[in-house]
């Protein structure tokens, strides 16, 4: 007994100073959210200035995503070189449920962050400056939330959380397709950024406990690279369901236009969740036990 509960203290790898690598982490998180998110503050502004449509615009924010996908597989090559083990880690089960729920969970938060501030600025007709100071209750709620969920993985494994999850992401998401206030839009927010963390921290913790020692950075790797193309691919679906739903009524005001085609880009986002609710019925409930019981 004293053997395994020593064991379970021991990290995978031994580590100097922890808490400095948990650091490093938390802010390359940090910047390489806000670097993907900022930008779509200011597209309404750079549609104006440079005279562009939006689908033009999104590329913008697609090309960044996808370069960084491209990059990303070679920092796995900096240690060393691709084998078989990749392969074989998109058969395990687990993995391969859990990753399908992160991607998912990852293209909700960005094809809404994507249309949010532009339906802000140009469906609500708000200046930028408002605009951010309307998404910060959600942002610093989405935070908050992120670290609650890992306790809520500890205590109850994944399938509960990503459930609870994805029904408050659904509630949050339903409300954003019949916005008309500004206090309205808040609310869905705050609500779509309970729901999303609380399914991505448990979902991927699920995902890298399906892995051993020598399978996490190879598994780490591939989920690093399918959020940038499932973000990218999202991005593009949403632009493009936007265009359809301006074009729908010619004659309509251009708030009422863009109004209607960020609906049909929330729609997009609602069908995301509710695949995610049916993708979740495969997680397996007693796995997280199965590997408590394995340490503890």
């Amino acid at each position: 007994m004293d053997q395994l509960e020593t064991t379970s203290k021991q990290a995978r790898a031994p580590v100097k100073r922890p808490m400095l690598a948990i650091l490093g982490v938390l802010v390359g998180a940090f910047v390489g959210t806000f670097s993907e998110t900022s930008l779509n503050i200011a597209l309404p502004q750079l549609i104006y200035a440079l005279n562009i449509s939006t689908a033009s615009a999104q590329w913008l924010v697609t090309g960044y995503m996808l370069v960084i996908g491209i990059v990303l597989p070679f920092s796995s090559l900096l240690t060393k070189w691709f084998s078989t083990r990749q392969l074989v880690i998109f058969g395990l089960s687990d993995f391969s449920i859990g990753a399908s729920l992160v991607m998912i969970d990852f293209a909700i938060i960005l094809s809404a962050m994507y249309l949010l501030p532009q339906y802000i600025q140009n469906g609500l007709l708000i200046s930028v400056a408002l605009t951010g100071i309307i998404m910060l209750p959600g942002g610093i709620v989405n935070a908050i939330v992120s670290a609650i969920a890992g306790r809520l993985y500890d205590k109850n494994g994944a399938k509960t959380p990503v459930q609870i999850g994805f029904t408050l992401a659904l509630i949050g998401a339903v409300m954003l397709a019949f916005t008309s206030t500004t206090c309205y839009v808040i609310l869905a927010h705050v609500i779509l950024m309970i729901g999303c963390p609380l399914a991505m921290s448990p979902a991927q913790t699920h995902v890298l406990n399906a892995l051993n020692g020598t399978q996490a950075a190879d598994g780490s790797t591939i989920m690093n690279t399918l959020q940038q193309i499932v973000g990218a691919v999202a991005t593009a679906l949403a632009t493009l369901l936007l265009t359809f739903g301006e074009s729908i009524d010619p004659g309509a005001k251009a708030a009422t236009a863009f109004t209607t085609g960020v609906h049909y880009g929330i729609y997009f986002t609602i069908a995301l969740i509710i695949l995610g609710l049916f993708r979740l019925v495969c997680v397996k409930k007693d796995n997280h036990q199965k590997w408590r019981s394995q340490y503890f």
